[in-house]
């Protein structure tokens, strides 16, 4: 699915804010198949593919006020990623799960989420308030962000994946690893060793404390 194409133009309601649904998992999008937020097809293309999508600078996609409302280990409260989702674009705010506020990924195989552009803030979560990243490849590069007050949270062993710069200056996510006595043990960064050399300080952690789970 495509979210955010603001050239199409034959729905017989165009809104592009997904408010106020709620569900066991996936409150307001629940995917395990392919999603695009914030992308368009290329102008000369014939049919849709991965390869005919390009960013749409134009999107304004707001995924706001869902909830996930199960008490298990799963939740994403704006979106549960089980399959592949590109976000370039967008706000993801004000949604709520018992895990991933804004955000779950994971996967019986391995879920894959990458984060080029927009922005997730204002969520709420016991784990991963802004995204918790389970069975997941996790990558951010560029004008991603997942701002202060909503926390990356990392199962056991993985890690978020530095695909290339950043934009600004400012952090773009603050990490909560699972156990903060395995952190050295398994590095919450990873990707090629220069970007996370160069970029780390644009992460935060928060504040130790015991966790498990």
């Amino acid at each position: 699915a495509v979210i955010g194409d603001t050239e199409i133009t034959d729905a017989s309601e165009i809104n592009d804010d997904n408010c106020a649904n709620q569900a066991t998992m996936g409150g307001g999008i629940y995917s395990l198949g392919n999603l695009y937020i914030g992308y368009k097809l290329e102008d000369d293309a014939t049919e849709f593919s991965a390869e005919n999508l390009v960013e749409d600078e134009n999107s304004t996609v707001t995924i706001q006020g869902n909830y996930a409302n199960t008490t298990s280990n799963l939740g994403g409260g704006g979106v549960y990623v089980g399959g592949k989702f590109d976000m370039a674009s967008g706000l993801i705010s004000g949604n709520q799960a018992n895990n991933g506020g804004g955000v779950m990924a994971t996967a019986t195989g391995e879920a894959e989420f990458t984060m080029t552009g927009g922005e997730i803030a204002g969520n709420s979560a016991a784990k991963g308030s802004g995204v918790y990243v389970g069975t997941c490849t996790f990558t951010m590069s560029g004008a991603a962000r997942v701002n202060a007050g909503n926390d990356v949270y990392l199962a056991s062993r993985q890690k978020i994946t530095i695909g290339g710069a950043f934009s600004g200056s400012d952090i773009v996510a603050t990490i909560t690893p699972t156990n903060y006595n395995t952190a050295l043990e398994h590095p919450v960064l990873g990707g090629e060793s220069e970007l996370v050399e160069s970029l780390c300080g644009r992460f935060a952690v928060t504040p130790g404390r015991t966790q498990s789970g």
